[in-house]
């Protein structure tokens, strides 16, 4: 805070700042134009006219304004013709037009006109930077260049410009020093310390001096009497908003919607970089979206209209992301009007650019590519399609995608590239399925396989003393997972935790069982996990639930969840 002390014997005697210290020029420039101001003063048998402009060089070149000026007659006169001087961001030239170059007789200064352009150099292909016209009445574009004719240039009445530069130079200015960049206010206060006025409040300004006119008059418009004033001034940076979040946006600095607003992620898979976690499908932000190792969004993506909005699993590889989608589309149209209602879905493949984000077209421009079809509801034949889609989970080994289908009761064999399914491998009542490396398990009827591609068979990963003690048949699995030192992750939604079971048979428990409770917020708590995937010694879980929707990361050697995405509202 600063003051200082204002004697005030009569308004019209005292000046704190005197007026030749101030500037004579009048700015014309609008808030949205590089600033322009110019001073014009008749001096004997002359007109001198000075025109300074903002420079977007720092040694104030690459400006060429153009003036004309006008009453009897008519001169244009460009850079070349006036003396000029730069620096500081800031270019002034000054012209000396002889008055017997504008005039016949005296009376003609009456109807003296200026106008003025200006060039900034600099711009793409040799052209302009910014190209600028001031005081003009034309109406048109302020590119337009400097008119030709007189009558477009806005009149100039010398002895009101005298008039508006007497007063100036009468006007009480207090300087005052602004400290730093931000805000300044300034009162004026009288002997006893009560405020006479608030001259500013809060204002911006850049570091240095800003100078604050005061009139002499109190807050409601009358003359203070004749006696001592004082003015104070405060400064400060001023407020500023600081980007903290965007609700249920991945903490990304970004206000565009970076996850699904209709649904939650329920599937996940992960390359050696990225783990991608999946939504059905969205009406704004990603259905899809890829975290990097640290858990920073890197990309989203979205499905095609009409793939199934029931069932999705994912895969990936270093280019492309792959997923399977199952169930009603977009458009479709079935009829409940009975209890055993039953209609007929597919199951379709989708490729996307893992790093682009874009569909990929399979080969024949198709979008995606269609791979079973089947009936779903109360009255579909197969008992197990009458409440569930037909998809059951996809994992990736080399240049093969396998798909489970509950219609088939077997593992799809699909071909990366052309997306057309070539083979299938019998497994009953398939479930989830992960691979690592060359090997592949996949659930049947609830017991973990390990399936053997080349002779399309599949036998229990674990003895069966070994699977009961894991307590594998307790568990109702919605995703697995599996590591390359063998270990398994299973996700329980019975006990809302993961089951870890390493080559061994011995089993371990990651997050604290029960499910969502009242009371204070736990992240080790999940509820319905439904999609894993490990990059690293992180396990990404994505949680069935809506309130909230969540998915979350674990650091595996400290057993403690060190990253919580909450899905869009």
């Amino acid at each position: 805070m600063t003051h200082q002390p204002i004697r005030l014997a009569t308004l019209l005697a005292l000046a704190l700042c005197a007026g030749a210290a101030e500037s004579e020029l009048i700015t014309v420039s609008t808030g949205a134009q590089p600033k322009l101001a110019y001073a014009v003063e008749r001096q004997g048998d002359k007109l001198n006219v000075t025109v300074e402009v903002a420079a977007f060089a720092a040694d104030g070149s690459g400006v060429e304004p153009t003036l004309g000026v006008a009453a009897r007659k008519q001169q244009i006169l460009t850079a070349k013709a006036a003396k000029a001087t730069r620096g500081a961001n800031l270019a002034r030239f000054a012209w000396s037009v002889p008055a017997t170059a504008l005039i016949d007789k005296p009376a003609d200064w009456k109807d003296l006109r200026l106008a003025i352009d200006v060039r900034w150099s600099g711009g793409a292909g040799g052209g302009d930077r910014r190209h600028e016209r001031y005081r003009h009445l034309d109406g048109r574009e302020p590119s337009a260049g400097l008119s030709t004719k007189a009558a477009d240039w806005a009149p100039l009445d010398l002895d009101d410009l005298a008039q508006r530069l007497a007063d100036r130079r009468d006007r009480m200015l207090i300087k005052v020093k602004q400290p730093i960049d931000g805000k300044y206010s300034v009162v004026v206060e009288d002997a006893a310390g009560r405020r006479v006025r608030n001259l500013a409040g809060g204002l911006p300004a850049a570091k240095g001096e800003v100078a604050v006119e005061w009139d002499g008059c109190d807050e409601d418009g009358r003359m203070v009497a004749e006696g001592s004033y004082r003015w104070r001034s405060i400064h400060h940076p001023g407020l500023a908003p600081e980007y903290v979040m965007s609700f249920a946006n991945a903490d990304e600095p970004t206000f565009h919607p970076l996850l699904s607003n209709h649904c939650h992620f329920t599937a996940a898979a992960a390359n050696d970089t990225l783990a991608v976690l999946a939504a059905v499908g969205t009406e704004g932000g990603y259905a899809m979206a890829a975290f990097d190792r640290e858990g920073r969004w890197k990309q989203g993506y979205n499905g095609v209209l009409g793939a199934g909005w029931n069932a999705i699993a994912v895969a990936l590889d270093d280019t492309f992301l792959y997923a399977a989608q199952d169930g009603e589309g977009w458009g479709s149209s079935i009829d409940r009007s009975k209890p055993d209602w039953q209609g007929e879905v597919a199951l379709t493949l989708t490729r996307f650019d893992l790093a682009g984000g874009g569909v990929v077209d399979y080969p024949g421009g198709k979008r995606w590519r269609e791979l079973e079809r089947h009936p779903w509801g109360p009255g579909a034949g197969p008992a197990q399609l009458r409440e569930q889609m037909s998809l059951t989970g996809m994992a990736r080994i080399g240049a093969r995608l396998y798909i489970g289908s509950r219609a088939a009761e077997a593992l799809l064999v699909v071909d990366v590239a052309s997306g057309e399914f070539v083979d299938r491998i019998p497994l009953p009542k398939p479930g989830p399925i992960a691979a690592s490396g060359d090997r592949l398990v996949a659930l049947s009827a609830g017991i973990p396989m390990l399936i053997d591609v080349a002779a399309k068979t599949a036998k229990p990963l674990y003895a069966a003393p070994a699977a009961k003690a894991a307590g594998i048949d307790a568990l109702d699995i919605r995703a697995i997972a599996l590591a390359a030192d063998g270990r398994l992750f299973l996700a329980d939604a019975r006990s809302h935790s993961v089951r870890i079971v390493d080559a061994a048979g011995k089993a371990t428990t990651l997050g604290t069982p029960g499910g969502p409770v009242a009371g204070p917020w736990q992240a080790e708590r999940m509820a319905t996990p439904s999609g894993l995937a490990l990059l690293g010694e992180r396990l990404w879980v994505a949680e069935d639930r809506t309130s909230p929707k969540r998915a979350v990361a674990w650091d595996l050697a400290k057993r403690s969840v060190v990253r919580q995405i909450f899905g869009n509202p």
